[in-house]
């Protein structure tokens, strides 16, 4: 018997494209709705829409991405 089993946790079939089937996706819908727009770092689903804050890039992720994308990069050369 697997874990999956062992946890109770069973499969459900949906259709694709079709998340009111799935238990999680509608309960990430309703948290989006009712909870998503208090937080910081909502960014809405319009682009157009976006506040301005985050439009601009982190200085922090900026750096930090660079740094892994050169770190990887040259690691894959070796």
């Amino acid at each position: 018997m697997s874990l999956v089993n062992q946890l109770g946790i069973n499969t459900i079939y949906a259709t694709p494209y079709h998340g009111q089937t799935k238990t999680i996706e509608r309960f990430f819908g309703t948290f989006e709705t009712r909870f998503g727009k208090f937080w910081e770092t909502y960014i809405g689903r319009n682009a157009q829409n976006r506040p301005e804050h985050t439009k601009k890039p982190d200085s922090k992720l900026v750096k930090w991405n660079f740094a892994w994308i050169t770190q990887n990069s040259v690691s894959r050369r070796a």
